[in-house]
């Protein structure tokens, strides 16, 4: 009979493979279903240009007011986009296995097959780089002294730039400073994505021992989201702004 424990256990035994050192946290992400790839949204559809990347990072930055009285980099700017679904070409992660799994199942639906992908953050940067630790966002620009959307504008004049413009191939692990009450709540990190706009998958086997997948099985799915209610993992622990509280408070009081 499979249990959470079980499942557990799995986690447990796939971290091991990952050949994390004594210091070293595991991130983790969940998808509703096995079929999703690990590549940024920016990239799954068929329009993908630099051109219209940048101009939607330049239109969120002049449109988005709550953001024009704070003193935001380009990163800060990029990190809210995804918080509130523009399209970039980060993917989220967590070191929390929690909000992982409250990711994997919120919107879970009979028949799917939701999982959970755990990933060394550090043998991804060396394998990408051989920098191990994880990358200060402003380090990216130190690089070559250009901002993130300096980077863009340089690859648009020249897509083989690979000096003034987006200068890593492979995605990066990033440690953003939490400037947004998600990130915080959900104990936020980053892979960037470089050149290679394929998935994280295609890019680096499995055997690899980088990242690693555990699908949740659908026997355990009630006894996983008492879990999540036991340690107060919700909507609004997730989303900490007032739509998400009414709606918790509604969902609550059946009302």
């Amino acid at each position: 009979m499979k249990t959470f424990a079980n499942f557990i256990n799995r986690i447990l035994e796939k971290q091991q493979e990952l050949n994390l050192g004594p210091d070293e946290e595991c991130l983790f992400r969940g998808h509703s279903d096995t079929s999703y790839k690990l590549i940024p949204n920016i990239f799954r559809g068929k329009s993908y240009s630099l051109k219209s990347e940048e101009s939607i990072f330049y239109e969120f930055r002049s449109k988005a007011m709550e953001i024009h009285d704070r003193k935001f980099s380009d990163w800060d700017i990029l990190f809210h986009m995804q918080h509130y679904g523009c399209k970039t070409r980060i993917l989220d992660w967590t070191d929390n296995l929690g909000t992982a799994l409250y990711f994997a199942l919120c919107s879970y639906q009979k028949g799917r097959k939701p999982e959970i992908i755990m990933l060394n953050p550090f043998a991804l940067n060396a394998y990408s780089t051989q920098h191990r630790d994880f990358y200060d966002p402003d380090h990216l620009n130190h690089k070559n002294g250009y901002s993130f959307r300096g980077m863009l504008q340089r690859q648009i004049k020249d897509p083989e730039n690979t000096k003034d413009g987006i200068w890593w191939k492979q995605p990066l692990v990033i440690y953003p400073i939490r400037k947004s009450g998600r990130l915080i709540s959900q104990n936020g990190y980053f892979t960037i994505q470089g050149r290679d706009q394929t998935s994280i998958e295609t890019q680096i086997e499995e055997k690899e021992n980088i990242w690693k997948k555990v699908e949740i099985p659908e026997e355990i799915i009630p006894e996983a989201m008492t879990y999540l209610k036991l340690f107060g993992i919700n909507d609004f622990t997730i989303f900490p702004d007032v739509p998400n509280l009414s709606a918790l408070l509604n969902k609550k009081y059946n009302l």
